[in-house]
């Protein structure tokens, strides 16, 4: 898929939440310890928001109106 120069910045930002996002859940389904799993949950909340505000800001870079919760 192609981006426009201007908004690549912010896909690439995008893909690594993503890839952060999926290590941490990975990580987290190859593990046993509850409290281990209770630690890295709090890291994958982060990582879910951090994902969340870049596909925001790639969606209105793009111009789509579902970029947000609130669709604007």
């Amino acid at each position: 898929m192609t981006f426009p120069a201007d908004i690549m910045p912010g896909v690439r930002v995008l893909l690594r939440r993503i890839s952060e996002l999926e290590i941490l859940m990975e990580d987290l389904a190859g593990r046993e310890s509850a409290s281990y799993g209770w630690k890295l949950n709090e890291q994958i909340l982060k990582a879910y928001s951090a994902m969340d505000a870049a596909r925001i800001v790639v969606g209105k870079d793009l111009g789509l109106t579902y970029g947000d919760a609130t669709g604007g």
